[in-house]
C-alpha cells in the first residue's frame, strides 16, 4: 500500500495541474533581452543552414544546435523569457517542482499549413506531440515562439480557456502547451493584413518534474527528447509520399497514429490512463483492494 500512500499524497499537485502558457508581444512576459532580430534575418538564417528550406510549398526543420553562434546566443535570451514565464505560471518553486530545458528538441522551423500530403498531414490534424502522457506528475512543455508575421497560420488549441483556443503567433508572441497530453493543430486563415501564408517559429523544449523525483526527472526529459528525434526521422522520411512507396506506407502509418494518438487523449486522457495503472499496481491486481482504493482517493481532491 506504500505505492497508494506515494500517490495521495501527490494528487494535490496533480489537481493544481500544469498551467499552459500564452504571452503577447505587447506584454511584459514577452521582453527578451537585447531585442529579436527582423524577421528576415531569421529567415536568412534558416536558409542558410537548410538550404533545402528554399523550396516552397513543404514544412522546414532545423535544430537549433546547428545555427549560428549569434542565433544561439538570441535563443539563449529567448528561453530565458519563456521559463520565467513557464515557471510564473505553474508556479514551479512554490509547488516544490524542478523546471529544465530540454535544448536538444528544439529548433527553428517554418510551417506550411496548405500542405496536407505526407507527413505534412501530421501537423493540420488534432494531435499531441508526445505519447508520455500516462507518466503522472512529470510534464514536457513545447513552446512555440513567433518570429514572422503576420501570416495566415492559426494554431487551434482547444484544450484551452475560451481567449486562447486560437491564436495567431507573431513576432515575439508565443504559447506553450503540454507536449504529451495538450491536444492542438494549425489551420491557414485568411487575415486582412497578412503578408505571408507561412510562419517561422522557435520550438523551444522544457520538463518539469517534483523534485522528489530529481533521480528519475533527466529520463524524462531524454525519454521525450528520443522519442521525437525519432519521429522526425519517419516525418523527414515520408513527407514527399509521391517519392517512393516507402515514403508513402511510412506517412500512412503516421497519418494513422496521429489520429489514434489524438482521439485516446480525448476519449480517455494519458493522465487517467496513468493513474489508472497506478492504482492497479498498487493494489497488486486484486480486485478487492483496487475498488476500495478506487472508491476512496477521489477525496484527495478535495485537499487544499
Amino acid at each position: 500500500m506504500k505505492a497508494a500512500a506515494l500517490s495521495l499524497a501527490l494528487l494535490p499537485a496533480l489537481v493544481a495541474g500544469e498551467q499552459a502558457t500564452w504571452c503577447d508581444k505587447k506584454d511584459a512576459c514577452a521582453t527578451v533581452k537585447g531585442g529579436l532580430p527582423k524577421p528576415a534575418w531569421w529567415e536568412k538564417e534558416l536558409k542558410k543552414m537548410q538550404p533545402a528550406c528554399e523550396e516552397e510549398g513543404a514544412t522546414c526543420h532545423q535544430w537549433t544546435s546547428l545555427l549560428s553562434d549569434k542565433a544561439k546566443g538570441v535563443l539563449d535570451n529567448v528561453l530565458t523569457t519563456v521559463e520565467t514565464k513557464i515557471m510564473e505560471g505553474s508556479k514551479t518553486k512554490q509547488r516544490n517542482r524542478v523546471l529544465r530545458r530540454n535544448s536538444q528538441m528544439d529548433e527553428l522551423y517554418l510551417s506550411a499549413p496548405r500542405n496536407s500530403e505526407g507527413s505534412d498531414r501530421v501537423f493540420i490534424t488534432p494531435h499531441i506531440d508526445g505519447f508520455l502522457g500516462w507518466l503522472p506528475f512529470f510534464t514536457a512543455y513545447r513552446c512555440v515562439y513567433g518570429l514572422t508575421g503576420p501570416h495566415e497560420t492559426v494554431t487551434i488549441q482547444p484544450m484551452r480557456d475560451p481567449d486562447e483556443q486560437e491564436v495567431n503567433v507573431g513576432p515575439g508572441d508565443f504559447t506553450c502547451f503540454d507536449y504529451n497530453r495538450e491536444i492542438h493543430w494549425i489551420e491557414h486563415r485568411a487575415q486582412a493584413n497578412a503578408t505571408l501564408d507561412d510562419r517561422m517559429v522557435l520550438k523551444l523544449h522544457f520538463y518539469e518534474f517534483p523534485a522528489i523525483f530529481s533521480y528519475i526527472g533527466d529520463a524524462f526529459g531524454d525519454a521525450n527528447a528520443q522519442y521525437n528525434f525519432f519521429a522526425r526521422a519517419a516525418f523527414l522520411a515520408s513527407q514527399f509520399p509521391d517519392k517512393d512507396i516507402i515514403s508513402r506506407l511510412i506517412a500512412r502509418g503516421i497519418n494513422g497514429i496521429t489520429l489514434f494518438g489524438g482521439s485516446a487523449e480525448a476519449v480517455f486522457g494519458y493522465m487517467n490512463m496513468g493513474i489508472a495503472l497506478i492504482l492497479i499496481s498498487a493494489a497488486r491486481g486484486k480486485g478487492q483492494t483496487m475498488l476500495t482504493i478506487a472508491g476512496t482517493c477521489h477525496f484527495a481532491v478535495y485537499i487544499p
